[in-house]
This record gives structure tokens, sequence and C-alpha cells, in this order.
């Protein structure tokens, strides 16, 4: 039944995730972005991989993890809040909104909260941790619901850019 829990947990939420990102990633001009921050994006990801691999080194390390599945879904689940972290950030430099923002302060509140429920269930169990990390997930959730309510509009500063660029 754990298993269940856990593998069925874990699914939903890199699921909730993904869908977040693809959402995020709609209105963004891929290849406009990807030519403009092209340096941010390669250094975004190589400290994506970087924490990727010492957070789940940490799950490794704690002896809770059984099995192969155990491991990609601990890598999955970690690359997607990453991802997302990424998405969001590069969303927020690209376009200067309080849409943007409040999607990148959600996000933010996701991978803290993600970091210290790794220290609670590997490292130690302490209920302020498990607070901690209650909290930072529902404050994120929060921003994200805040965020439905506004709309890309761009600011004066992107669009003073733009113009720079033209």
């Amino acid at each position: 039944m754990n298993d269940l829990l856990y593998y069925g947990g874990n699914i939903l939420f890199i699921t909730a995730y993904v869908f977040l990102i693809l959402e995020i990633l709609k209105p963004m001009n891929i290849k406009k972005i990807f030519n403009r921050f092209t340096t941010y994006i390669l250094i975004f990801a190589a400290l994506d991989i970087y924490s990727i691999i010492l957070v789940t080194d940490i799950a490794i390390k704690s002896e809770l993890l059984s099995g192969f599945f155990d491991y990609l879904t601990e890598i999955v689940y970690n690359t997607v809040i990453m991802l997302l972290l990424t998405i969001t950030l590069i969303n927020y430099i690209s376009s200067h909104t309080k849409k943007a923002m409040n999607l990148l302060l959600g996000a933010l509140c996701i991978v803290f909260s993600e970091v210290i429920q790794v220290a609670y269930y590997y490292v130690s169990v302490q209920n302020i941790l498990s607070i901690s990390y209650s909290v930072l997930l529902v404050l994120a959730f929060t921003f994200f619901y805040i965020q439905t309510n506004l709309s890309y509009a761009e600011s004066e500063v992107y669009e003073a850019m733009e113009e720079l660029e033209d």
C-alpha cells in the first residue's frame, strides 16, 4: 500500500507540474527567448543538473530507496521541479510582469519546500521541517492561484528593451 501511495502521489505531482510547465510555455516565444537568453539558459541548465544530482544523492545515501523505480521516480521528480523553476525564471526575465513574478515565487516556494521535504524524509524527522515544507507548499499554490487572475500585459521596461534591439 505504501508503494502505491508513493508512486501514485509522485506521478500525480509530476503530471501536475508538467502541465503547469506547458501552460507557462504556451505564451512564450521559445525561439526568440532562446536566442536572447542562451547564456542564462546554459547556466540554469548546469545549475539544474547539479541540484538534481545533489538532491538525488541525498535520497540515495539515506538507503530508503530500494529499487530502480524508486531512483527513477526521484530523478524524474527532481528534474521536473528544477525545470519548473528554470522556466518560470526565464519567463520572468523575458516578460517582467506580475503574473510572471507570481509564477516565479510559486516555483521558488515549491523548490524550497521540496528541499526541506528531502531533509525531513532522508536526513532528520523533525516537526519544524514538516511544518515548513507544508507552509511553503501552500504558499506556492497561493501564488499560483493569484497569478490565474492576472494577464501577460507587457511591462514598459520590456517594451523599451524591445525598441532598443530593433
